[in-house]
């Protein structure tokens, strides 16, 4: 019933999300606003209702999610921890019941090696192969690199250090965003990418989170958004133009033209 649900997620309507608007802006007192604010989840109009509605996407198929940071990130900060066995663990629960967490003491260093062994057979177009995890990844690692560890690396790498199931439910992952991120995406493809997702979101809460409450802190955010990025690909395009990947270097260029050193995050913004 669960699976079922999840996947048939609806996408954001913007005639929707105009009609709550309208209800927020037009609120008759301080007690009315709180109240619609919290029944519409929006406070106020955005930036963006000052453009000119028939030449953009509308608000708020126009905000896409962050995949750079979503999944990249997020998921990196998330799953590494898990199979370190160093994320928090309350006082009812045990590391010693956590069979996921292989990745700890020599197996952990002498993965780092092999990862960083790779690097001399990344293409230069690739960017930024990943560095050893295992001396780097709490200082160095950014989007780029933990896309290259967990989405072109780790398929090869984790097979020899996770136990089978959670390699099989990790592997669900990385074929799933491995569609999302192309240039060009099928019909087809992109139904089998949200099934692929969908399965290991669900899968993830019965392997990771179990249903106990003390492992609550285990279903981040990104975990749930990850049901959303399929259907999103159907608003506004492959996963590939909408990172934020060109947004980043675009400021990086900016901030190269910018000559008063004294301030010049106040003048990008």
């Amino acid at each position: 019933m669960q699976l079922t649900y999840i996947c048939n997620l609806g996408t954001s309507s913007s005639i929707d999300y105009q009609q709550d608007l309208l209800k927020v802006v037009s609120s008759p007192n301080k007690s009315h606003y709180e109240k619609t604010q919290k029944e519409t989840g929006i406070s106020k109009l955005t930036i963006l209702s000052g453009l000119v509605i028939d030449l953009m996407v509308p608000v708020p198929r126009c905000f896409p999610l962050d995949l750079m940071h979503l999944i990249f990130t997020n998921l990196g900060e998330l799953l590494i921890p898990l199979w370190q066995g160093t994320m928090k663990c309350d006082v009812t629960d045990s590391i010693s019941s956590w069979d996921w967490a292989t990745m700890t003491g020599d197996a952990w260093e002498a993965h780092g090696k092999v990862v960083a062994d790779a690097t001399p057979f990344f293409p230069l177009s690739f960017h930024c192969p990943p560095r050893n995890p295992a001396e780097k990844i709490s200082s160095g690692y950014k989007a780029t690199k933990y896309f290259h560890y967990l989405f072109r690396l780790g398929p090869g790498h984790f097979r020899a250090i996770l136990p089978s199931r959670y390699w099989k439910h990790f592997c669900k992952l990385v074929y799933g965003v491995r569609i999302l991120v192309q240039r060009h995406i099928v019909g087809s493809q992109l139904q089998e990418a949200h099934l692929q997702l969908v399965q290991f979101v669900e899968e993830y809460k019965n392997l990771y989170y179990q249903q106990q409450v003390d492992r609550i802190h285990f279903c981040c955010p990104c975990v749930h958004t990850l049901l959303h990025t399929a259907p999103e690909v159907m608003q506004v395009g492959p996963g590939a133009y909408t990172t934020q990947f060109t947004m980043e270097h675009t400021i990086g260029n900016l901030g190269q033209e910018i000559w008063q050193l004294s301030n010049p995050f106040a003048n990008l913004t």
